[in-house]
C-alpha cells in the first residue's frame, strides 16, 4: 500500500473527523484539536525518515506511539499530582467533567489511534497485529469517543500517567541502546499496577457515578498483571544464576 505523505495525512484527518462526527463531536475545539494532532503525527513520522532506524519496520512502528505518549504522559502525571496535592484526587466531581486541555488531549489520542492505523497499513503492516493493533485501537476509539461525548475527558486525563511507561518502551524499540528493562519494569510496577490500582479503588468506592467505569478499569488491570508477570519471567530467565534460567525456560516451554 503506497500513498504520499500528503495523502496519508489527509486520510488520517478525514478518518479522525469522521469518527468524531459519528459521536456528535463537531465543535470547533474537537475538530481543531484533531487537525493539530494529525499534523503533529504526520510531522513526527516525516522527521523519522531521516534516521537509520526508519529502514526497519519494527522501530518505525513505534514512532507515532512515542510521539503520542511524550506529551500525554507528563500532562497526565502533572494533572494527577496537582489533584493529589490538593487532596481532591478521590473527589468524584473532578473526574466526571471536562476542560479544554483534557478534551484536546483526548482528541489527540483519538487522532493517534486513527493515524497509527492509516500509517500502519501503509508503512508497517507486518507490525500491525490483530490484538495489539485492530482490537486495541477499535476498543479505545469507541471508549475515548464516548468519554468525549459524555464530557468526562478529565477522567481520561488521569489515565495518561500510564503513558510514561510507553515512552520508555518505545525508545527502547526505536533505539536499542536506550532500552532499560529495569526502568520500564519499575515504572510499570509503580504506574500500571500501583497507580492504576489506586485509581481503580477510587472508582469502585464512588457512589452512583454518572458512568460506571470500574469494570473497564478492572479488565485493564488484569491485562497489566498478565504483562508484568511476563516481564518478570523474562527478567528471571535473563538474570537468573547459571542453570536456573535455563530450567525456567524449559518449564515455560513445557507449559506452552
Amino acid at each position: 500500500m503506497t500513498m504520499s505523505s500528503a495523502a496519508l495525512g489527509a486520510t488520517a484527518l478525514a478518518g479522525t473527523w469522521g469518527w468524531l462526527a459519528l459521536f456528535g463531536l463537531t465543535d470547533r475545539l474537537s475538530l481543531g484539536s484533531a487537525a493539530l494532532a494529525v499534523a503533529y503525527f504526520a510531522t513526527a513520522f516525516r522527521l523519522a525518515r531521516r534516521f537509520a532506524f526508519y529502514d526497519k519496520p519494527r522501530p518505525r512502528a513505534w514512532v507515532l506511539t512515542l510521539a503520542c505518549a511524550t506529551p500525554l504522559g507528563p500532562f497526565g502525571a502533572l494533572r494527577a499530582a496537582s489533584l493529589a496535592a490538593a487532596g481532591t484526587l478521590a473527589d468524584q466531581s473532578v473526574h466526571f467533567t471536562t476542560d479544554p486541555l483534557s478534551h484536546a488531549a483526548t482528541v489527540m489520542f483519538v487522532a493517534f489511534l486513527v493515524s497509527d492505523t492509516v500509517y500502519g497499513l501503509a508503512h508497517y503492516p507486518s507490525q500491525f497485529e490483530l490484538v495489539a493493533g485492530w482490537v486495541h485501537h477499535a476498543v479505545y476509539l469507541v471508549f475515548f469517543a464516548l468519554c468525549l461525548r459524555w464530557r468526562m475527558s478529565a477522567a481520561v486525563a488521569l489515565a495518561y500517567p500510564l503513558e510514561l511507561t510507553t515512552i520508555v518502551l518505545a525508545l527502547g524499540h526505536i533505539h536499542p541502546p536506550l532500552r532499560s528493562d529495569w526502568l520500564f519494569g519499575g515504572l510499570f510496577l509503580a504506574l500500571r499496577l500501583g497507580y492504576h490500582g489506586a485509581m481503580l479503588r477510587i472508582y469502585v468506592a464512588m457512589r452512583a457515578p454518572p458512568v460506571t467505569l470500574w469494570p473497564f478499569m478492572a479488565a485493564v488491570m488484569v491485562l497489566h498483571v498478565h504483562w508484568f508477570a511476563g516481564w518478570a519471567r523474562g527478567m528471571w530467565r535473563r538474570h537468573a544464576p547459571a542453570g536456573e534460567g535455563a530450567h525456567a525456560q524449559r518449564a515455560t516451554a513445557k507449559r506452552s
